[in-house]
């Protein structure tokens, strides 16, 4: 009788084990990841300090390229709308799937994109 307590305390440790490694709190609203949460990876942010065609600076000096593919996609949380129109002074929030501690990065998303506050 003891055998099979322990067993079947040991499976219910195991089983609670494995069901709390396969939950994840952090997802693009792309649906990358496999849980049905909103929230939105952001990997590069700043206020925008120049605009040369389709480069834009930041204020710590990384550049992000906006191209055909950029998705303008706003925030699942607010549904906010995001501007394509950059400017000077704009505060931006977006993702790349570049290495986002490159200079120079490509935007696969825009979150955010309006005047400083």
């Amino acid at each position: 009788m003891k055998k099979l307590v322990c067993i079947g305390m040991t499976a219910l440790v195991i089983l609670f084990t494995l069901a709390g490694c396969s939950t994840e709190s952090t997802v693009s609203s792309d649906n990358a990841g496999s849980t049905s949460m909103n929230k939105v990876v952001v990997n590069f942010e700043g206020t925008v300090t120049a605009v040369n065609g389709d480069e834009i600076t930041l204020e710590n000096g990384k550049i992000v390229v906006i191209s055909s593919d950029t998705v303008f996609a706003g925030d699942p949380d607010t549904n906010n709308e995001v501007r394509e129109e950059i400017i000077v002074g704009n505060f931006m929030q977006g993702y790349t799937e570049d290495d986002p501690d490159s200079e120079q990065v490509s935007a696969d998303k825009i979150y955010y994109n309006a005047a400083a506050r």
